[in-house]
């Protein structure tokens, strides 16, 4: 059986996904997926598929809530945020595996990208639920965490659907030209920092816990979640309105 390497696991690291990742997802490209580089030989040479290690990364993202509601005396808000960091390495660690053994399948890009949204929807209702628990009566979160944490949700999940339907009427290649190109105006440089901030929300959620902030992180996430959604559809209107579509 193949030992693999770091190096092998680089290799298989396309530049053009290298590129995209540090325009349109920089926490992934500078931190992330360094770390997924050391991580991934290891399951590789113990004999893991990549499916494995999604399935383990949507476990991951189930027990995030229920760790939120044993917030007290557990802590559980630390858990999350560690869940929450071993999940997004998980999911540079999936693509690793497919890429460096040559696994790429539709399957398991589908199986990836529907954990991710699962990910996304565990993690802001255990954000809610963390709020809830934390927030004390009089306050203006007070028993309105989950339903404001599934709102913020929504807007991001809109976000990430407009831009699946840009990709899917314009084409991938389209869709990332700038970021194989390497040219940006500033407005694209400032979306692209900002679309890729929510790979950093479990560092939040570790400094906001321990000094009673996460109702304002919550607020936060629910401005970015709008921002992230309206600064999209301002992107992908300026480059689809010089594309004929056809309507079905």
């Amino acid at each position: 059986m193949k030992r693999y390497s770091i190096t092998d696991v680089h290799r298989a690291y396309p530049n053009d996904k290298a590129l995209d990742e540090r325009h349109n997802q920089w926490p992934i490209y500078y931190l992330f997926r360094r770390l997924s580089f050391y991580i991934t030989p290891f399951f590789l040479n113990i004999g893991l598929s990549a499916t494995a290690v999604t399935l383990v990364s949507l476990s991951i993202a189930l027990v995030m809530p229920l760790a939120a509601i044993l917030d007290q005396p557990w802590h559980g808000a630390y858990w999350v945020a560690v869940l929450g960091f071993i999940f997004v390495i998980l999911d540079c660690v999936d693509g690793d595996m497919a890429r460096t053994a040559g696994r790429s399948s539709a399957l398991g890009a589908y199986l990836d990208f529907i954990v991710d949204v699962i990910y996304r929807l565990m993690f802001y209702l255990a954000l809610g639920i963390l709020v809830e628990r934390q927030a004390v009566e009089g306050t203006f979160l007070f028993g309105h965490g989950v339903p404001i944490a599934l709102f913020a949700v929504i807007a991001a999940l809109m976000a990430r659907a407009s831009r699946l339907y840009r990709e899917r009427e314009s084409g991938r290649i389209e869709a990332h030209a700038q970021s194989n190109t390497g040219k940006y105006s500033l407005p694209d440089r400032i979306f692209s920092f900002f679309s890729g901030i929510d790979y950093l929300f479990p560092l939040f959620l570790l400094i906001a816990y321990p000094v009673g902030g996460l109702n304002y992180l919550l607020l936060g996430i629910v401005v970015y979640s709008l921002l992230d959604f309206s600064t999209t559809q301002f992107s992908i209107l300026k480059h689809l309105i010089k594309i004929p579509v056809s309507q079905s």
